[in-house]
């Protein structure tokens, strides 16, 4: 399996939860809870290491060994992979 889909299948569904969680609470949970959260996740994936989050879009950067860097990104309705070549 790829880097890519071992990201997307082992975060995915875990940034959309924290992207839906971060509309309900925003106005009284901290940020950097969940910056540190996914970068926890991120980082324990062999290959990956965590760059950056972002609330909009609702993101994260992370790059592999090679350094390519890619942004997973959580909306209402998809997840989706983009590749910074």
């Amino acid at each position: 399996m790829s880097i890519e889909n071992t990201v997307y299948n082992s975060v995915g569904l875990y940034l959309g939860n924290l992207r839906d969680r971060w509309q309900d609470e925003k106005e009284y949970e901290d940020w950097n809870d969940y910056v540190t959260a996914l970068k926890k996740k991120v980082d324990e994936i062999d290959g990956a290491e965590f760059i950056s989050m972002k609330k909009r879009p609702f993101s994260f950067q992370w790059k592999t060994a090679d350094g390519v860097v890619r942004e997973m990104r959580a909306t209402s309705r998809q997840i989706t992979m983009v590749v910074f070549a």
